[in-house]
C-alpha cells in the first residue's frame, strides 16, 4: 500500500506583531547605548524606528550591532528576522549589558531582503532617521566566540539574536 501526504502551514502576523518584536529588539539597543556610551539612547530610539520602518515593509534580513573600541571588536549581537515561523521562543529583553570601553563605538549594519529595491530606498529616504550606506565590514566576527541568546516573536514574527563574545 502506498500513499502520498502534504501539509501546509501558514502563519499570519500584522504590523502590530512587527512592532512588538522590533521594540524588545530596541530595548536591548536602549541597554547597549546606556552601558557602552558608544551611541546615545536617542540614537538608539532612532535607529529603532528605522528598524521597525524597514521591517514593517519585509524588507529586513538581519541588524548587526557591534560595539568597537578603537576600532577593535570587543561584542556583537546578530539579531535576524524570521518571518512565518512559530517554533521561537518568546523572551524578554536583555543580556546586552555590555561593557564600558576607553573609546566606544556602535556600528550597526543592517542587511536588506532582495526585495528592497533602489525605488523602494528612495521611497523610503524621507521615512528613515539616518541616511544609510553600504559597508564592507565584516560580520562574521571572526575574534569573537558565538552563541545563541534569545528570540523575541509574536504571531509568526520573530528576531533571532546571536551573541558574540
Amino acid at each position: 500500500m502506498s500513499g502520498t501526504s502534504s501539509s501546509t502551514k501558514t502563519y499570519s502576523y500584522t504590523n502590530e506583531d512587527v512592532t512588538k518584536v522590533v521594540r524588545r529588539f530596541t530595548a536591548d539597543l536602549l541597554m547597549i547605548a546606556s552601558s557602552t556610551k558608544g551611541m546615545t539612547e536617542e540614537e538608539a530610539a532612532k535607529y529603532g524606528h528605522d528598524v521597525e520602518y524597514l521591517a514593517q515593509r519585509g524588507f529586513l534580513k538581519f541588524v548587526d550591532v557591534t560595539l568597537l573600541d578603537n576600532g577593535a571588536e570587543v561584542t556583537a549581537s546578530q539579531y535576524l528576522v524570521r518571518a512565518g515561523t512559530n517554533d521561537l521562543v518568546p523572551s524578554k529583553p536583555g543580556g546586552v549589558l555590555w561593557p564600558a570601553v576607553g573609546s566606544p563605538k556602535v556600528r550597526i549594519v543592517l542587511r536588506y531582503t532582495d526585495t528592497y529595491s533602489q525605488a523602494e530606498k528612495d521611497a523610503a529616504k524621507p521615512n528613515l532617521r539616518f541616511t544609510w550606506s553600504s559597508t564592507d565590514a565584516n560580520l562574521n566576527h571572526p575574534s569573537l566566540k558565538a552563541s545563541d541568546a534569545r528570540d523575541y516573536s509574536s504571531n509568526g514574527y520573530g528576531i533571532s539574536r546571536k551573541d558574540f563574545k
